[in-house]
């Protein structure tokens, strides 16, 4: 799958085997560059474009370039058969995220943006305990100690200094996080054959 939501799936196929193969570690190369900069072009087209309209240009060139490559693997009907369950999931993973991304970089350093997107494991390893059982493993914890202490490192000092001025736009992004870790849960709820 191409959207973050289900990255999770793809992920564990990779480190299922002992080692990753060169391929697939480049793909991660590239995935990482690619989500990486978004947050950068994001940056600087919201100015441009506004919010809204640069997320509704960005899903709509996805839906273009994806639609063909649906067609031409013979699932048209599985998503028809499906259409409320993606339509969910293009909210959960796309349009509601985008939208608070968006938001988000018109008052925060992509950098930023970038790292409070990189919590999206810490809400997976959450909800998945607090919401839908699943057990956490020690290495799972240290983890989410972790990546707390890495935010605080890279970026504590600096929120608190403006934490009145970006206390919506961190919220929303932490919102947008919230819903790709549900995506992943959904997914294998609702869409998993």
């Amino acid at each position: 799958m191409l959207h973050c939501g289900c990255i999770h799936y793809e992920l564990t196929r990779y480190f299922a085997e002992d080692r990753l193969r060169l391929n697939q570690f480049l793909e991660l190369l590239l995935l990482s560059a690619v989500w990486g900069s978004s947050f950068l072009f994001i940056k600087l087209a919201v100015p441009e474009f506004g919010a809204f309209a640069l997320v509704f240009v960005r899903t709509l060139a996805a839906g273009l370039i994806l639609l063909p490559m649906v067609y031409l693997r013979g699932s048209l009907l599985k998503i028809k058969h499906h259409w409320r369950h993606i339509f969910v999931l293009s909210l959960l993973a796309s349009s509601i995220p985008f939208s608070l991304f968006a938001f988000t970089a018109a008052y925060v350093t992509s950098g930023f943006a970038s790292i409070l997107n990189a919590t999206i494991p810490i809400w997976t390893v959450l909800l998945g305990f607090l919401i839908f059982g699943e057990k956490v493993s020690k290495v799972a914890l240290l983890g989410i100690l972790l990546g707390f202490t890495g935010v605080w490192v890279l970026y504590g000092d600096d929120a608190m200094s403006q934490s009145a001025s970006i206390a919506l736009p961190v919220a929303a992004a932490l919102f947008a996080t919230l819903m790709y870790a549900l995506t992943g849960f959904y997914h294998k709820r609702f869409l998993v054959e």
